[in-house]
């Protein structure tokens, strides 16, 4: 069985976050939801944008703070997926649409 475990992002998976988005690129997905735009930036910003967004004073106004986790397939450290978890809902797309959990697989 492949356990799964969440895993807060580091440098150390700078390679399987890369090749994770590679492959939603190569299928013509243009959008990784739950992501926390993981899809618009290089990884060390992306990592700096997600350690602010986990901190309600850093967070961008936009937003919401949030902690966003990698899937682990624990047997060879592959991510699988991504969730975002939503500290609060006070924007209003989150609460109309969003929800408190995004995600991608």
């Amino acid at each position: 069985m492949n356990e799964l475990e969440l895993q807060l992002p580091t440098l150390e998976y700078k390679k399987s976050a890369e090749d994770f988005k590679g492959e939603f690129f190569e299928n013509q997905e243009t959008v990784i939801n739950g992501s926390a735009l993981f899809d618009q930036m290089e990884y060390e910003q992306w990592l700096i944008h997600n350690t602010n967004n986990q901190e309600g004073n850093i967070v961008n106004n936009n937003w919401v703070p949030a902690t966003t986790f990698f899937a682990v397939r624990k047997n060879d450290l592959k991510i699988v997926g991504m969730i975002d978890i939503r500290h609060n809902l006070k924007n209003d797309f989150l609460a109309q649409y969003g929800g408190h959990i995004g995600f991608s697989v």
